[in-house]
């Protein structure tokens, strides 16, 4: 098996924003930048789009599908466990537990999870080295109920103190069971690789040990110190699909995502790369707890997102995959 590490040591350029886009207004006279352009969809693809960009800087896809028998959305959040401060390993992973606890509009905890398990639905999250995705599926009928739900958890969270323990417990458990899962110890036992001075070097599920506070409501107030200094809408990207006419998505989009405040770019910035010439070059054993043998070989690349168009990693891969006379097989 072969990995490409690829952390990006700068932020990639941001996209043109202005080229194809015209000024339009929601009903509630809200402002926003549509493309007008020609997507890049398949000739057998049916469904209408609109891609927008909000005030904010929130880009959000709305697709309209009249064949879905259920709406779906998910909303990704360009921060990650490399935005984890030193004193508080996992700390982005227990916000994604801790944003769901209720807003200031709907304070009830587990309101949008509750709600969409209400309309035949299901809500997840997953916290990554560099994102944080929230998404669900429901009921068509009721999906402007859980958008303005969603919407709400990123304005103004509450993160209620008395959750705190019970979600510490719950993030704790998460840890526990990774020990037991042989993929999740590789990824552990690679990143024990790479520079310790790098943020992928890190610890990044979460403890009790490494997010316990006392007394507890110091924790959370680390947990909202780091949404109001992370959670930028500029950063988030929202794809909505339902079987609603397009019209009426951007308009609820615009109207409900809007007030997510705009912050910059707030991600961390990596000067380097996590493999420099001292990771380089070494061998690694561990032992698996199931049946399980696997040989990886590690390859350090530079950034590549900003040439994601021409998907230079799926050209590598492909080479390393041939397995015809004259390859690596």
């Amino acid at each position: 098996m072969s990995h490409l590490v690829n952390t990006p040591q700068q932020p990639v350029s941001p996209a043109d924003w202005e080229t194809g886009f015209e000024l339009r207004h929601t009903e509630a006279q809200l402002p926003y930048k549509e493309y007008t352009g020609a997507l890049d969809l398949a000739p057998t693809d049916r469904r209408r789009y609109r891609l927008v960009r909000l005030p904010n800087n929130l880009t959000v896809v709305c697709v309209e599908d009249s064949s879905s028998a259920h709406a779906a959305a998910a909303l990704t959040v360009n921060i990650g466990s490399l935005s984890d401060p030193p004193e508080h390993p996992g700390l982005a992973h227990f916000l994604e537990h801790m944003l769901l606890r209720g807003s200031k509009r709907y304070p009830r905890e587990n309101e949008l999870s509750d709600y969409v398990a209400t309309h035949a639905g299901e809500y997840n999250a997953a916290t990554a080295a560099t994102d944080t995705v929230y998404y669900f599926h429901l009921d068509n009928a009721a999906l402007e109920g859980a958008l303005d739900r969603l919407a709400c958890l990123l304005v103004e969270p509450l993160m209620d103190a008395g959750c705190t323990e019970r979600e510490l417990n719950a993030v704790h458990s998460e840890f526990v069971g990774g020990r037991q899962d042989d993929m999740r110890r590789a990824h552990v036992a690679l990143c024990t690789l790479a520079n310790p001075a790098h943020g992928i070097a890190r610890f990044s599920v979460g403890n009790r040990d490494t997010l316990r506070s006392e007394p507890p409501k110091d924790i959370r107030e680390e947990l909202l110190r780091f949404f109001h200094a992370h959670y930028s809408a500029d950063l988030m990207k929202l794809v909505v699909v339902a079987n609603h006419p397009v019209d009426t998505l951007v308009e609820w989009t615009v109207n409900m995502f809007s007030p997510v405040k705009s912050k910059g770019d707030t991600r961390p910035d990596l000067p380097f790369h996590p493999l420099g010439p001292d990771e380089l070059g070494r061998v690694l054993r561990y032992e698996s707890l199931g049946n399980n043998h696997c040989v990886s070989l590690v390859f350090a690349i530079p950034e590549i997102k900003s040439s994601y168009f021409a998907d230079p990693y799926g050209y590598i891969i492909s080479l390393l995959d041939r397995k015809d006379s004259g390859s690596l097989f």
